[in-house]
């Protein structure tokens, strides 16, 4: 069976998240979700870009998806999008 592969563009990503956002009025906030590794596609190098382009807030699904970003030196809030485990 093939095995599917998947290469991300980051410099696509970036032109995909600027069109969305300049045809949106300027006092919408934006919310980039990044949790599940970016959907596969790298938390860290996807939070970077979001950043980079200007996206108000990144939503994680855990708290240890958050200290991956935050390790990555992003600097945007995070909302959680999943609930906080009393291990956390």
């Amino acid at each position: 069976m093939p095995q599917t592969i998947a290469r991300i563009d980051l410099s696509a990503l970036a032109e995909n998240m600027e069109y969305v956002c300049n045809r949106l009025p300027q006092q919408v906030k934006v919310l980039f979700a990044v949790k599940s590794d970016g959907y596969g596609h790298g938390i860290e190098a996807v939070s970077r870009t979001a950043e980079e382009v200007g996206i108000d807030y990144l939503g994680a699904n855990t708290v240890e998806e958050g200290e991956k970003i935050r390790s990555a030196g992003v600097k945007l809030p995070i909302l959680l999008l999943g609930p906080i485990l009393p291990s956390e």
